[in-house]
């Protein structure tokens, strides 16, 4: 009889003893699972202020900017979604690109100094459209390859590159081609601002679709998606701009924004949340 209430005894305090270590066990797991999500919290906080900041940052510098342009030049020009614009550092000439119509326009800017003969002027003007035409046309891409390709022509038929671009600009960019007019900055100084207008190749659309085409398919097969959703979607956001980037900001062929859809794209694919920024978003294979 002893040694049954002896077994009770000892049964019931290993069960006692193996409840305490269970309990205290459960809390332990339940300590750390607070401990995890408060660092979770803490990350995603962290991650949701370097979005702001970036976007913030991007306001500033983008105001900026357009203080500087608006003291110079008649009218305010920025890139959007399908329109790409450039401006040299001295903002004294701008280039853009219509991607939507086909069309390029380069801007210059020339002080209208008495001193100086109209020849003089004119010289100084055909040579920064000169530069500015040639700095557009074949500016490099993330895809690694010139802004323009294939989408235009000189008069042998060759398509313009770095190679030919010196002989393109020359045929395009004479004084009887020019527009000019005079402006009043609100730096309180007198311009001439002197225009050309380049179409592109009427297949322009084509070819830049046609510089896609392999990422899209390979793209659309990795996530099961009819690929004609992708061009579709693209053609609609950027009509396959390269340096897409609109003033929300969104960047890219199919204009992510990096705070909202760029972050959840990337949190769904790689189960990771992380900044990501314009040039991240700009190059094609990330973007898509």
């Amino acid at each position: 009889m002893f040694k049954h209430i002896y077994l009770f005894v000892f049964i019931m305090g290993s069960f006692l003893f193996g409840q305490n270590d269970y309990e205290k066990w459960l809390k332990e797991q339940e300590a750390e699972l607070i401990e995890m999500a408060s660092k979770e919290n803490e990350y995603l906080e962290s991650v949701t202020a370097e979005f702001e900041g970036y976007v913030n940052q991007q306001e500033e510098y983008y105001k900026i900017f357009k203080d500087a342009v608006e003291k110079k030049w008649d009218s305010f020009r920025y890139s959007s979604n399908k329109t790409y614009v450039e401006y040299d550092e001295n903002l004294n000439s701008r280039g853009s690109v219509d991607f939507e119509k086909g069309k390029i326009e380069i801007e210059v800017l020339v002080d209208d100094n008495p001193s100086k003969t109209n020849k003089v002027k004119d010289s100084e003007a055909i040579s920064k459209l000169k530069g500015k035409l040639s700095q557009v046309i074949t500016k490099d891409t993330f895809d690694k390859q010139i802004l323009l390709k294939d989408q235009l022509k000189n008069k042998s038929g060759q398509y313009v590159n770095k190679n030919n671009i010196s002989n393109f600009t020359q045929e395009k960019v004479k004084k009887q081609s020019l527009k000019v007019k005079t402006i009043k900055s609100k730096d309180g100084k007198k311009r001439l601002k002197y225009s050309l207008k380049v179409n592109m190749l009427p297949s322009h659309l084509d070819k830049r679709v046609e510089r896609y085409k392999d990422e899209i398919f390979k793209q659309s097969e990795r996530f099961g998606i009819d690929p004609a959703i992708v061009f579709a979607i693209i053609h609609t956001e950027s009509s396959f701009n390269p340096k897409a980037r609109s003033h929300i900001p969104a960047y890219g062929l199919m204009q992510l924004v990096p705070k909202s859809g760029g972050r959840d794209a990337y949190n769904y694919i790689y189960k990771k949340d992380k900044l990501l920024t314009g040039a991240y978003l700009y190059e094609p294979s990330n973007n898509m």
